[in-house]
């Protein structure tokens, strides 16, 4: 409402017609950021987050490294912070070098041994999730699309009688 009054007040005529023309896209975009939605939205997304951490901490654990879980879990989420802050797509370089550099200064793990656990969380964080939506594609693709896969079928039973 602050933001519609100050278009509203400004002069410039130009500006003016511009700011106008994106004022219902500004209140609409508003309606998105709902308190409850966001909510909604962090609530859903925290079993992942969760998820994830265990993923990171098994990882270290597959390879022998007996940290304490809870130092393992801050690194993680540290590291996923200052990914998320670097903006880079998936976090790559900047978790990873936060999270060799917080291992080896906090736990005292050799950072090759972090290296291959991130390699190893990498592995299944990034290349899980694309197999797993790769097969879910395909399985309900099938139903999404199955109008279009039985007039297919039709025509071919069709092609194959004449």
């Amino acid at each position: 409402n602050k933001f519609i009054k100050l278009v509203k007040l400004i002069k410039n005529k130009r500006i003016n017609r511009i700011l106008n023309r994106n004022i219902d896209l500004i209140k609409r975009t508003r309606a998105f950021l709902r308190q409850k939605d966001i909510a909604i939205i962090t609530l859903a997304y925290i079993p992942s987050y969760l998820f994830e951490g265990a993923m990171f901490f098994f990882a270290f654990y597959a390879l022998g490294v007996r940290a304490d879980p809870l130092m393992l879990l801050f690194i993680f989420y540290f590291a996923d912070t200052i990914g998320v802050i670097s903006n880079l797509p998936a976090a790559l370089g900047s978790f990873d070098i936060t999270a060799i550099t917080l291992s080896e200064i906090l736990a005292g793990i050799p950072g090759i041994t972090s290296l291959s656990a991130i390699m190893i969380f990498r592995l299944f964080n990034l290349v899980e999730p694309a197999i797993i939506g790769y097969l879910s594609y395909l399985v309900f693709s099938k139903f999404a699309f199955s109008k279009i896969y039985e007039q297919k079928l039709v025509q071919r039973r069709r092609a194959k009688r004449s």
